[in-house]
C-alpha cells in the first residue's frame, strides 16, 4: 500500500488539468503498478479524481467548450464501457467536424464501425452512414455520399423515427442542391421542413428554412430568398429563448446573417448590407471552424468592395489569403475571383487580368457560376482597350449562364433563353458593325468634307444610339415578360403534383382559348414575314413537317388552328414557345408584340387555374 500512497501523491502533486485531460499521463502512472488490486484502486481514484473536480465531456460539449471537451471525452473514453464508449464515440466524431479536423473525425467512425454495438444498434449505424456521407460530399463524391444518404433513410425508415427521417431528406437535399437538381433539392428540404416543424423543433427548422432560402437565391428568386432566411431567423430566435446554453445555434444565426447580406449585396441595399455585415463581424468573434472563419472573410470582402473602401478590402483580401494557405485548400475560385475585382476597382485592370486569366484555367469545366463570373468580368475589363475581345468574353459569358439556365429550368425555359441570348448577341455584333462602318466613313472623308462628315457622323451616331437604346428598352421588356413566364412555369410545375379539385375553367374553354392564340400568332407571323406555317415550323423546331403527295405540311400544328381538331390533351407549352419564339424577332410591330404578351399572359393565367 505504500506504493499506493507514493502514486496518489504523485498524481495530487501535478496540476489537475493535466491529470484530467491528459489519458497518456494516466496510463504511464499505471504501466508502473504490477500488482492488479493496487492498479484497481488507482484507475478508481483517477475515474473519481477526474469526476469532482471537472464537468463531463457532455457538459463541456454542450457549452460549446470543444477544445476541452474533446480532451475530456477521450479520458473518458479508455474507462467507458461498451454502451457509453458508443455515445462517447458519437460525441467526439462530432466535436473532430465542428474543429474541421476531419481526418481525425474519419479515424473515430472507422473506430465506431468496429465497436461490438454497431450492427445490433440502429442509431450508430444511422450516425455513421450520416458522417461517412457528408465526409464524401466535403471530398465531391456527390455518389458516394448518395449512397450513404440513401442507405440513412432506409435505416431511419425501418426504425420509425421521424427525426432520422427529417435528418436524412437534408441531406438527400444537400445532394439534390449540390447536382443543381433545385425542384429534388426543395422538395426534401420541404419535407424535411414539415417533419421538424410537426415536432416543434425550431432548431432544425431554421435550418431547413435556410436552406430552401438558399436555392431560391441561386434561381435569382432574391424576394422568396430573403423571406426564408428571415424566417430562419425567427426560429432561430424562438430555440435560443428555451436553449441559451446551446452554442451551435449562434453559429447557423451568423450564417443567415451571411445569407441576408449576400442577398442585399446582389440587389445594391448597401444600408441592409451593413446592418447585416455588422451582425456577421459581431458572430464571428465565436467562429473556431477555420472553413467557417474563411468564409466570414471573404463575406467582409465583397461587402467592402461593394461600399468602395478598397483598403479594409485590401485588408480582408490578405485575411482570406493567409487563411486559404493555413487551411491547405489550394485553389479557391471565389477569392481569385474577389482579388481581380478588387484590382479593377483599384484601376489595376493589367494585374486584373493576368488573375483571371489564371483562374480560367483551373477552374472545372462545369462550374458554370465560376466561368459565367470571370468571363463577364474578364468582358468588362477589355470593353474600352479590346473591344472585340470584350465581345467574345461576353459570348463565353453567355454561354455559361445558358448552361447553368439548362440546369435549372426544363427543355422550353432553355430554349426560350437561348433564342433571347443569342439575338442579344447577334445585335451586339450588329451595333458593333454599325460602329466600325461609321469610323471607316469618318477617316475617308475627313480631308474634304471636314464639317459635313463630322455632322453626318454626328447624326449617324445619334441615330444609332438612339436605335440602340430603343432595342436595349425593348429587349429588357421582352426578357421581363420571359422571365415572369417562367417564373409561373416553375411555379406550376410546383403545384403539377397536386390535386385539381378546384378548376375554375373548363377543358372546352381552355382549347377554344388556345387555338384563338394559336392562329393569332401564326396570323401575325405570316404578316411580319411574309412566310408561311411550313416556314414557321421550320425555324422554331416545335412542329414537325410532313411530306403528304409532294407537298410539305405542319399537321401537327394545324390542328391547334381549329377546335374541331385540337388534341384531348393539348401542349399547351408547344404554344406559349411559339409565341416566344415569334417575340424573340425585335422586328415585330408594338401592337403585334403587345397582342401575343396578352395572350401569353392570359393563357398561364387559364393554366394556374385548371
Amino acid at each position: 500500500m505504500t506504493k499506493l500512497a507514493y502514486l496518489l501523491l504523485k498524481l495530487l502533486s501535478v496540476k489537475r488539468s493535466f491529470v484530467r485531460f491528459n489519458p497518456y499521463f494516466t496510463l504511464s502512472i499505471l504501466s508502473h503498478v504490477k500488482a492488479s488490486n493496487i492498479k484497481y484502486y488507482l484507475l478508481t481514484f483517477i475515474v473519481v479524481f477526474n469526476t469532482v473536480n471537472s464537468q463531463s465531456c457532455n457538459d463541456q460539449y454542450v457549452s460549446g467548450q470543444y477544445v476541452n471537451a474533446l480532451k475530456l471525452c477521450e479520458t473518458e473514453l479508455i474507462t467507458a464501457r461498451n454502451e457509453e464508449r458508443s455515445e462517447l464515440l458519437l460525441i467526439i466524431i462530432d466535436l473532430y467536424h465542428e474543429l474541421g479536423e476531419f481526418e481525425k473525425q474519419s479515424d473515430y467512425l472507422q473506430l465506431l464501425k468496429e465497436s461490438p454495438d454497431f450492427k445490433v444498434v440502429p442509431k450508430l449505424r444511422f450516425k455513421w452512414n450520416s458522417w461517412t456521407g457528408i465526409l464524401s460530399y466535403y471530398s465531391e463524391d456527390l455518389d458516394k455520399a448518395e449512397k450513404m444518404f440513401f442507405e440513412e433513410l432506409s435505416i431511419a425508415l425501418l426504425a420509425n423515427n421521424k427525426k432520422w427521417i427529417a435528418k436524412s431528406y437534408n441531406d438527400l437535399g444537400v445532394i439534390a442542391h449540390a447536382r443543381m437538381n433545385f425542384k429534388s433539392s426543395l422538395e426534401y428540404y420541404n419535407k424535411s421542413l414539415d417533419l421538424y416543424k410537426e415536432a416543434n423543433n425550431d432548431y432544425k427548422s431554421g435550418v431547413e428554412y435556410h436552406n430552401i432560402g438558399s436555392i431560391y437565391l441561386l434561381l435569382e428568386n432574391y424576394e422568396k430568398a430573403n423571406e426564408y432566411f428571415t424566417q430562419a431567423l425567427k426560429s432561430y430566435d424562438l430555440y435560443s429563448k428555451s436553449n441559451e446554453s446551446d452554442v451551435k445555434v449562434a453559429k447557423q444565426i451568423k450564417h443567415a446573417y451571411e445569407s441576408l447580406l449576400r442577398v442585399s449585396l446582389t440587389v445594391e441595399d448597401l444600408e441592409l448590407a451593413d446592418k447585416y455585415g455588422a451582425q456577421v463581424m459581431k458572430l464571428s468573434s465565436n467562429d473556431i471552424n477555420p472553413q467557417d472563419i474563411n468564409h466570414s472573410i471573404l463575406d467582409f470582402v465583397r461587402l467592402y468592395i461593394s461600399k468602395e473602401h478598397y483598403d479594409l478590402a485590401g485588408y480582408f483580401l490578405n485575411k482570406a489569403i493567409e487563411k486559404n494557405h493555413e487551411l491547405g485548400d489550394g485553389f479557391n475560385s471565389d477569392l481569385s475571383i474577389l482579388k481581380a475585382r478588387l484590382y479593377q476597382k483599384t484601376g489595376l485592370s493589367s494585374a486584373a487580368i493576368v488573375e483571371l486569366k489564371s483562374t480560367l484555367k483551373q477552374i472545372g469545366n462545369e462550374n458554370y457560376i465560376a466561368l459565367s463570373k470571370v468571363n463577364m468580368l474578364l468582358s468588362e475589363l477589355y470593353q474600352e482597350s479590346n473591344p472585340k475581345a470584350s465581345l467574345n468574353y461576353m459570348k463565353k459569358h453567355q454561354i455559361q449562364r445558358e448552361k447553368l439556365l439548362q440546369q435549372k429550368y426544363d427543355s422550353s425555359i432553355k430554349a426560350i433563353q437561348y433564342e433571347i441570348e443569342t439575338k442579344k448577341i447577334e445585335n451586339e455584333l450588329n451595333l458593333e458593325r454599325i460602329e466600325r462602318i461609321s469610323s471607316d466613313l469618318k477617316i475617308k472623308t475627313l480631308n474634304n468634307k471636314f464639317l459635313l462628315s463630322t455632322i453626318a457622323i454626328l447624326f449617324l451616331l445619334s441615330i444609332v444610339i438612339s436605335l440602340y437604346l430603343v432595342k436595349r428598352r425593348e429587349k429588357r421588356q421582352l426578357l421581363d415578360k420571359i422571365k415572369q413566364h417562367k417564373q409561373q412555369l416553375i411555379l406550376m410545375d410546383e403545384k403539377s403534383s397536386q390535386n385539381y379539385e378546384n378548376q375554375q375553367v373548363s377543358k372546352q374553354d381552355f382549347c377554344i382559348h388556345l387555338v384563338k392564340i394559336m392562329n393569332d400568332a401564326v396570323n401575325i407571323w405570316e404578316e411580319h414575314t411574309k412566310t408561311n406555317r411550313v416556314e414557321l415550323a421550320d425555324r422554331s423546331k416545335i412542329w414537325t413537317i410532313s411530306v403528304d403527295d409532294g407537298t410539305l405540311r405542319t399537321r401537327s400544328l394545324d390542328k391547334y388552328l381549329s377546335v374541331d381538331k385540337i388534341p384531348k390533351n393539348p401542349r399547351w407549352r408547344n404554344v406559349v414557345r411559339t409565341c416566344h419564339f415569334i417575340l424573340s424577332d425585335s422586328t415585330i410591330g408594338k401592337n403585334n408584340r403587345n397582342k401575343l404578351e396578352d395572350n401569353l399572359s392570359s393563357l398561364l393565367s387559364m393554366v394556374q387555374n385548371l
